[in-house]
């Protein structure tokens, strides 16, 4: 492991405990359900990158708890952030029980996908339902000021997801390192979205 690919891992853990932070304050302070969510979504993509930094070891359950880290901030923790972002756009308001049993989908459709070796589409079709998704939730943000970090952390948001994540639609591209780097940055800006928001 190199020292480039543990700056990147690092990056990417501060970029999303500063998203934790903002969105968990918002929530607080408004009473906002969705940034609630996208505090455990920013968490679990901050365990992961945790579990990067400081899981290196080639023991055979090591290596396990690291690839479940991983599948727990690809496959729930990146449609989170996108689900909690469509909220807020339209106000949907969305109950504990409704993100309860939208994560415990999330987790089914994951399991059921990988039974059926059918798990590459599946990631695939979520990379680009969670790219537009999120894009025309920043494009209907009612703030300008958030608008023009929304769509700059949408664009590397894609970059990260559709070029290099386990989900590429050019799986020749796919490493973790352009991954990470390019979510890292999108995290940072959503950040800087969150605080220019009305919210």
């Amino acid at each position: 492991m190199t020292i480039f690919f543990l700056l990147i891992d690092l990056f990417l853990f501060v970029g999303a405990l500063l998203l934790a932070r903002r969105s968990y304050n918002i929530s607080e302070q408004k009473d906002q359900r969705a940034c609630m969510v996208l505090c455990l979504a920013s968490v679990f993509i901050a365990c992961s990158a945790a579990g990067s930094l400081l899981i290196y070891l080639p023991a055979q359950e090591i290596q396990t708890l690291k690839l479940m880290l991983d599948n727990l901030a690809f496959f729930a923790g990146i449609p989170f952030i996108a689900s909690a972002f469509v909220d807020l756009a339209w106000n949907f308001k969305w109950s504990k029980p409704a993100w309860g049993r939208w994560l415990l989908a999330l987790f089914a459709l994951f399991e059921v996908t990988r039974r059926a070796d059918f798990g590459v589409q599946y990631s695939q079709i979520m990379v680009v339902l969670t790219v537009i998704a999120l894009f025309v939730s920043l494009l209907k943000t009612p703030s300008p000021l958030a608008r023009i970090p929304g769509i700059t952390a949408a664009i590397f948001f894609a970059l990260s997801l559709l070029l290099f994540s386990q989900g590429s639609l050019v799986p020749s591209l796919q490493n973790s390192i352009g991954s990470h780097f390019f979510l890292g940055i999108s995290l940072f800006m959503l950040s800087a979205t969150l605080r220019k928001s009305k919210l």
